[in-house]
């Protein structure tokens, strides 16, 4: 067989690549993506790693997967598998830098780990206990409550567990049975042979077990008085495999000694229990048949059950737990024309309905409802009411694009409701101690040729210290989230404000959920008002004048520029209003001066402050005087 070609990208590729955000590098024979980029592919595939959901996640970002070849998707699966979520430029865990010898030890020492042929491996003891657990208990927390780091287990072992335990595939490995475990299960009526790596079952085990595919497989061996720790995570594996696939014969079991009946007794138990809860199922779906036809027929099919001999499931218990009482049933079943008149309204519906059809048709235009209500006379000579005519357009699922709401504005608009923040600063910049408030935004940086950037900006209004400028290209949570990172790095006070505008991503769940466990408070400008966080709207506009970003052809050139101008702005740029100083050493003055100082200094910018409240109101008169004019 002729072994594939490796993907080797031509010079038109490369130009084109090396443009993209979300490629590292890129040459004739190799392609790397970004570390972000990488995050964002694990955290979108983590459930499904593998090729077909690793395609899927570059065809929704815009990328056509076949043009990057099968090594460099399959390499991302295998390191996804591997080493879990990137955390490194190179994709490469901090465990596999490192020797494989480096944590044999330490796994081996903890009692959950053994040596097989092929490396280190989870005992069957363990893998038993984890798999007794899951699903209500995630392998990395088994892990973690046995005192072990997942990371340290490695997410290949736990991600191959997992695929067991799932039942995903057969398993091959060979179990081995003691003579106690062999003499237990000798006579069971259900085991059909057993031998030191062999045991197999009956097949009316299978015929009396298929209807309870939904249970765990360690529960339905317990009702079959087959202990889950005699067997190994392959065996039970394997009988799950089979009876997920198992198709009913005739065989049954005819043992009658007592453990067949203690068997027979709890599966009658768990069928029981089974139907009860369908029953109670069924019941929800049949409160909403009244006046339908299906009810009787429903009705008329239990009255067709067999008598319960055992008073178990009796027909007023059936009907009890259906949701239906026995008056109501009697009733239903004497009225021979029960479900008539909803078969004649469900006919005139649909007679009704291609009457909006034909009004809709008119002309060949668009119609909403209300132009449905207005022309239906005149065009089919009918009419009907318009809450009519919008309940039989619901009813048909007839969409009109006329005046339709719109989901996406309705959506922000219940965002904003939700996590919108008051305002804290009320524009008193000024008024606080330096690191007691941050101002964030993000505004839109266009360079090279017709590319687009944006810059995440974060700063102190006090002594105006630029706390981050972060670009990427993307206006995204991700973006939004490395300025809270660089907050935390760079030290939080307690209760620290972070304000911002009512940006999308600062209204984010996720966004806000970050802020709170950071110990901020956030704060919010009111929506559509620039002035409410002007020192940082005043910063960009110097950046954008001072700056010759315009000029960047790459985005890492662009990052370089404002990573030297941050250092500039900070260290070096004096400012009129900061006594002549630069930001860091305005900083150091503010935090140096004495307690009466201070005080001085917040009574002037309190008077400022006044004085601009005034003149605010002033104008704000002016303008409803003249609105219009």
């Amino acid at each position: 067989m002729r072994k594939s070609q490796k993907k080797r990208f031509t010079a038109e590729e490369i130009e084109r690549y090396r443009a993209d955000p979300n490629v590292k590098d890129v040459r004739e024979d190799r392609l790397r993506f970004t570390l972000a980029f990488r995050q964002r592919m694990y955290d979108a595939v983590k459930d499904h790693i593998g090729n077909p959901a690793i395609k899927q996640f570059l065809r929704e970002n815009g990328y056509d997967p076949e043009t990057f070849g099968k090594n460099i998707i399959c390499t991302l699966s295998s390191k996804f598998k591997s080493c879990g979520r990137p955390k490194y430029g190179d994709g490469i865990s901090v465990l596999a830098n490192h020797p494989e010898h480096w944590n044999d030890q330490d796994l081996l020492r903890t009692g959950k780990f053994k040596r097989y042929r092929n490396g280190i491996g989870f005992t069957e003891i363990f893998v038993s206990e984890l798999g007794h657990a899951y699903p209500e208990q995630s392998i990395e927390d088994g892990l973690r409550k046995a005192g072990i780091d997942p990371e340290m287990a490695g997410y290949q072992r736990i991600y191959t567990l997992k695929r067991k335990l799932d039942g995903k595939s057969r398993q091959s490995r060979k179990t081995s049975y003691g003579e106690e475990i062999i003499a237990r299960y000798s006579h069971h009526p259900y085991v059909k042979s057993i031998s030191h790596n062999r045991l197999v079952l009956s097949a009316a085990f299978f015929n009396e077990t298929h209807f309870f595919k939904d249970m765990k497989i360690d529960d339905i061996l317990a009702m079959y008085e087959i202990q889950y720790e005699d067997l190994s995570l392959s065996a039970r594996n394997n009988i799950y495999y089979k009876l997920r696939n198992w198709i009913p014969n005739d065989e049954v079991q005819a043992d009658c000694s007592e453990q067949s009946l203690r068997i027979q007794y709890r599966r009658m138990k768990a069928l029981e229990d089974l139907l009860t809860k369908d029953l109670r199922e069924y019941g929800a779906a049949v409160s909403s048949l009244a006046g339908n036809p299906a009810k009787r027929k429903l009705l008329e099919l239990i009255q067709e059950f067999p008598a319960d001999r055992s008073q178990g499931f009796t027909r007023t218990r059936i009907l009890k737990l259906a949701g239906i009482s026995r008056s109501n049933c009697y009733e239903i079943l004497k009225n021979d024309a029960y479900g008539a008149a909803c078969a004649r309204r469900e006919a005139q519906d649909q007679k009704d309905i291609e009457t909006i059809h034909e009004v809709i048709a008119y002309r060949g235009f668009a119609k909403g409802s209300r132009q449905i209500y207005m022309n239906m006379r005149a065009i089919t000579g009918e009419q009907f009411g318009l809450n009519k005519i919008r309940r039989l357009m619901h009813k048909a699922g007839i969409i009109t694009p006329i005046r339709r709401k719109n989901q996406s504005r309705q959506s922000t608009l219940d965002l904003v409701k939700r996590n919108v923040k008051p305002n804290l600063l009320k524009r008193q910049f000024k008024l606080y101690e330096p690191d007691e408030v941050r101002l964030t935004d993000v505004t839109y940086l266009d360079y090279g040729n017709r590319k687009r950037a944006y810059g995440s900006a974060v700063k102190d209004p006090v002594s105006n210290r630029l706390i981050d400028l972060t670009v990427s290209s993307s206006n995204d949570l991700f973006l939004a989230q490395s300025s809270l990172n660089q907050i935390a790095r760079d030290g939080i006070t307690d209760a620290m404000i972070l304000h911002s505008d009512q940006g999308l991503i600062y209204l984010n769940d996720s966004f806000q959920r970050q802020v709170k466990e950071l110990g901020m408070v956030q704060s919010m400008s009111k929506r559509g008002n620039c002035w409410d966080n002007a020192p940082q709207e005043s910063f960009f506009g110097h950046f954008k004048d001072e700056a010759d970003y315009r000029s960047c052809r790459t985005l890492e050139e662009l990052q370089a520029i404002c990573l030297a101008y941050k250092d500039y702005y900070n260290t070096e740029r004096r400012q009129w209003n900061l006594n002549r100083m630069t930001p860091e050493n305005y900083s150091e003055y503010l935090k140096h001066l004495p307690a009466e100082v201070k005080q001085m200094r917040v009574e002037t910018e309190r008077k400022k402050y006044e004085a601009m409240k005034k003149r605010a109101a002033a104008e704000a008169i002016v303008r409803s005087t003249t609105l219009g004019v």
